[in-house]
């Protein structure tokens, strides 16, 4: 109901040359109310039964806060539409929570695996691979960190550089080579961009070497082993970590 009823407002607006705004398709608003509603009954019923004992984090699913969010966002975007007619493209209120509707679309992929397992319905890859997939977040954000520590450092050392070379050679800053160097490494925040492009693939590092050829050797040799360092050392424990993960996770199942 989501993708259809951002599909639909996507065609009309085109059609309107983006002149008119996003409309508001009473017929999904209408009906993405009533399954909000749905979800809500069906949440009170169950803390109905489960009373006094209430489990507010996980319930039958494992992910009643999961479903506890998508019911907020919903009401949000209720509260949004009645309050804010034909603002989905001009209030800052409504289009956060129209971006938020996402975890409407992600919640099914969640839950309904879950569902399927306590009534022994055989999709049991497909639950590994959910649950690997959510059990992954924790690892991701603990690897971020020795990632982007890295990262930093280097960027440090490698703007450092930079600025030294753009000051001793002011009066040359014009030519196309400086003007690449400063696009890649004239800041920190900058460095630190171009570095994370050159590891995950948005830029292929050698482009970023070839920006380096101004500066000096002891640079350019220290991107090069850091590099090397990441796509040998850095790179694969992360991938062994996920790993490790998704095993662990399909042990359990």
């Amino acid at each position: 109901l989501v993708m259809a009823e951002l599909q639909y407002s996507s065609v009309s607006a085109r059609d309107s040359g983006y002149k008119v705004g996003i409309p508001d398709p009473v017929f999904f608003l209408v009906f993405a109310d009533l399954f909000c509603y749905a979800l809500l009954v069906d949440m009170i019923l169950h803390f109905v039964l489960e009373f006094p004992r209430i489990d507010f984090w996980k319930g039958r699913t494992g992910y009643r806060w999961f479903n506890i969010l998508v019911i907020v966002q919903q009401f949000l975007g209720t509260i949004g539409h009645l309050s804010f007619p034909g603002g989905r493209s001009t209030s800052t209120f409504r289009i956060v929570v129209a971006q938020l509707s996402v975890l409407r679309v992600i919640r099914p992929m969640v839950v309904l695996p879950e569902i399927a397992a306590q009534i022994h319905t055989p999709i049991t890859e497909l639950r590994v691979m959910i649950r690997s997939l959510t059990g992954a977040l924790q690892p991701l954000i603990l690897c971020c960190i020795p990632f982007i520590f890295f990262i930093a450092n280097f960027g440090v050392f490698v703007c450092e550089g930079t600025i030294i070379y753009l000051v001793r050679n002011s009066g040359n800053n014009s030519s196309p080579e400086v003007q690449l160097l400063v696009d890649s490494f004239g800041s920190l925040s900058v460095s630190m961009l171009s570095l994370y492009q050159a590891i995950l693939g948005g830029m292929d590092w050698g482009d970023l070497y070839s920006a380096m050829t101004p500066l000096s050797w002891y640079l350019k040799a220290t991107f090069l082993c850091f590099i090397c360092f990441n796509f040998i050392a850095m790179l694969n424990i992360v991938a062994a970590v996920f790993i490790k993960v998704t095993f662990l996770r399909s042990e359990n199942d």
